[in-house]
């Protein structure tokens, strides 16, 4: 697989697989990792946006389930343009 300019030559999905990382965690990662290359600080909000919702589900000791998770449209609301 050829990794996106942004992506610097990582092979991102190659850690997020070795360390089974669930779509929140790789999405933190995702947005992370390009964020200086792609969309600037429109990643961080969506990295922060991403680790708000797997701190919650931490603090009340809740499994990420698909069925959980906010829409797209409500993650990032909040998010500045």
């Amino acid at each position: 697989m050829n990794s996106p300019k942004h992506y610097a030559g990582t092979i991102l999905i190659d850690a997020l697989l070795a360390n089974a990382a669930g779509f929140c965690e790789g999405n933190i990662c995702k947005y992370v990792v390009r964020w200086r290359d792609k969309d600037g600080l429109k990643d961080l909000y969506k990295a922060r946006d991403y680790l708000n919702v797997l701190i919650t589900h931490a603090e009340l000791n809740q499994p990420l389930h698909p069925a959980t998770l906010p829409v797209q449209g409500d993650l990032f609301k909040d998010q500045q343009s």
